[in-house]
């Protein structure tokens, strides 16, 4: 029965983001243009930005097949559609300016953080404990903080989703050994819906995840992550959460700081983000996104590995940073 709901939750991703392939051509809808000033844009035809959508009507298909209609879920659900919509506005063409968006975000979350229990950071596996308000306010930024790292590195074809894609099975393996099978069912789900984009998305680019997509994954994942690790009975440790989120954390992480340095606004896009240097030496994009998630790979494995050792999974992040900041230093030259 479950081989079932994930062939349609994946048969539904796949439907709609088909669809939406030919109503933009025929229509002209949610059209990113090749011909854009943008400097993170890096396709040679007109594309739809539109794949997001798939991946909502998937995701909430598949949580009613999988019976996860509980009013924790159902607030999970709608928290999810407001940041949704601060990307997919854009997708549409209305223009909002990077603040608004960060507002429509921080409201998202708080409504998760709020209205689901455990959905906000109480541990972060200092030693210590934060008390709820200031957990909630933290967890607000943590969560909005993943939805646009996952929307950073969504450059490439297959980036963003194939990362997403290790991420879940990474949450469902660890999700199953702790026994905390609703968020392993709902990551099944996530999966299933990602890789029906990803067949168009990957390795030719004929649909993009679209700012709502790549938020709406980014949060899915860092919901999942929150109430994985945040349970008071949970053996997970909070680091875990980061570890396995390490290459889209630390790219807007990185990103924020190197454009501090250079006096230089962090909302505002350049194209000296990791990928973009990658790709300015291969010329390939879809060879690109393929290294940066085979290399990627290995500290995902890490993390579901140790995912209950903290100072392994520290020392994983570590390694992850040094290895990064070398190869950026390597390839900005």
């Amino acid at each position: 029965m479950w081989i079932l709901a994930c062939a349609i939750v994946l048969f539904v991703s796949f439907a709609t983001s088909w669809l939406i392939i030919i109503m933009s051509k025929k229509y002209k809808l949610f059209i990113d243009s090749s011909r854009s000033s943008k400097p993170q844009r890096f396709h040679y035809r007109p594309t739809s930005r539109a794949g997001g959508l798939g991946i909502v009507l998937g995701v909430f298909t598949g949580f009613m097949l999988f019976g996860l209609v509980s009013s924790a879920w159902v607030y999970f659900l709608a928290a999810s559609l407001v940041i949704f919509a601060s990307g997919f506005l854009e997708d549409m063409g209305v223009l909002l300016s990077p603040r608004l968006r960060l507002i429509i975000q921080c409201f998202g979350a708080l409504l998760a953080c709020i209205m689901i229990e455990h959905a906000w950071l109480r541990d972060l596996g200092l030693g210590f404990e934060f008390g709820y308000a200031f957990g909630v306010a933290f967890g607000v930024f943590a969560i909005v903080g993943v939805c646009n790292a996952m929307n950073i590195i969504d450059g490439f074809n297959g980036l963003s989703g194939g990362v997403a894609a290790c991420v879940c099975i990474s949450i469902m393996v660890v999700a199953k050994q702790v026994d905390m099978i609703p968020i392993f069912w709902a990551c099944v789900v996530l999966l299933c819906a990602v890789v029906g984009f990803l067949l168009l998305n990957f390795p030719q680019g004929k649909i993009f995840l679209g700012d709502g997509g790549a938020y709406l994954v980014g949060f899915f994942l860092a919901i999942m992550l929150v109430l994985l690790t945040q349970k008071p009975s949970s053996i997970v440790s909070p680091w875990y959460g980061f570890c396995v989120m390490i290459y889209p954390v630390w790219e807007v992480l990185f990103s924020i700081l190197r454009k501090k340095l250079a006096g230089k606004s962090p909302m505002q896009p350049d194209s000296k983000h990791f990928h973009m240097l990658l790709f300015s030496k291969l010329g390939n994009n879809p060879l690109t996104a393929l290294l940066l998630i085979c290399s990627n790979a290995p500290f995902v494995i890490l993390a579901t590995f140790f995912y209950a050792n903290t100072i392994a999974l520290i020392a994983t992040c570590a390694v992850f940073i040094i290895s990064y900041m070398l190869t950026y230093r390597l390839l900005a030259k």
